[in-house]
């Protein structure tokens, strides 16, 4: 039997999201026109995606190479800045779907109004998309920290960067561009492999907050002490 796809949680998701943003659809396709079996689906007045290599393994597409550029705006209240790619499977068909998805660059201009401290990655919507920890090498300075989460073996379902901070009303960060690439491995289950890959920032806290959490801290401590 052919794929199907779940669509009712899935599509009412991705339209109260569109409903906010700028919503495009890109096909993935490299210079050849040759069709890597996904679209992506993202808000076009904050995200640029490039097909920058498209491999085959006979007829076969396999490795899809992208890069993408990405500014963070400011966010709603009570909520840290993010932006989401959706990653749809055009085709039910798998061997006609690149398994292996790999960011080679990345750019992102720091529009927030806020100083950042933390950046993360993270899938959403699928189970069927992981990091392959072993197979990345993903420079996220001025972020010397990096922790993998949900690692099972090799496979990740997030990652997040911090030590550092990322300043506020940058153009662009080219400290922040990688070098090496982020490597997402899909397993092709028999329904549509579609996910999303959520990133997320959090901005430094500001002197008065800080100084906030330390005092609820003192006080809790202090109830535990009696």
């Amino acid at each position: 039997m052919g794929k199907a796809r779940n669509i009712a949680g899935f599509w009412v998701a991705v339209s109260l999201c569109a409903a906010q943003a700028q919503a495009a659809q890109l096909e993935l396709k490299d210079s050849l026109n040759r069709s890597s079996g996904w679209i992506a689906d993202y808000d076009a007045s904050a995200v640029a995606i490039t097909v920058d290599s498209l491999t085959f393994d006979g007829s076969q597409p396999k490795v899809l190479t992208l890069s993408i550029t990405q500014t963070l705006g400011p966010a709603s209240p009570g909520e840290n800045p993010s932006l989401s790619i959706t990653f749809l499977q055009d085709t039910s068909d798998d061997a006609k779907t690149a398994s292996r998805i790999v960011l080679v660059g990345q750019s992102v201009t720091n529009d927030t109004a806020t100083t950042l401290g933390e950046y993360r990655w993270q899938f959403f919507y699928s189970a069927t998309a992981k990091f392959n920890k072993t197979a990345s090498a993903w420079n996220t300075a001025p972020l010397t920290a990096q922790t993998w989460g949900g690692l099972s073996g090799d496979l990740a379902d997030s990652l997040t960067a911090s030590g550092g901070t990322i300043p506020d009303d940058s153009d662009a960060m080219p400290d922040f561009t990688p070098s090496g690439s982020l490597v997402i491995d899909v397993n092709m289950v028999p329904v549509y492999s579609d996910f999303g890959l959520k990133q997320m920032a959090s901005p430094v806290p500001e002197p008065a907050t800080t100084v906030a959490l330390l005092c609820g801290g003192i006080v809790v401590w202090v109830r535990r002490r009696r």
